[in-house]
């Protein structure tokens, strides 16, 4: 099994997340903290086969119409959680 540089997080097996709060309406960033990339699990490295079934899944086309399509949970279209599938590509372009 080949394994590539994680095109995540760059090789760099870690990624910056940061956290934002609602208080009073409004939007209020947080501390920002660095975590083990949630792709590669912190090695750098991903497999060229999760590489094209990321490629495969999820939407790369933008959307151009603005369209999509709800698939409820266990409805089974490339994933069993409820999603959105792009109109136009027919690849998912939000889980949950």
């Amino acid at each position: 099994m080949k394994m590539i540089t994680c095109h995540h997080c760059g090789g760099k097996g870690e990624t910056k997340i940061t956290p934002v709060f609602l208080e009073g309406g409004k939007e209020i960033e947080g501390t920002p903290v660095t975590i083990d990339c949630v792709f590669c699990e912190g090695t750098g490295k991903i497999t060229e086969e999760l590489k094209k079934a990321e490629e495969d899944f999820w939407c790369d086309c933008g959307n151009p119409s603005g369209e999509t399509i709800y698939y409820g949970d266990g409805q089974g279209h490339l994933c069993d959680k409820h999603h959105y599938v792009c109109a136009d590509c027919f690849k998912v372009v939000q889980v949950g």
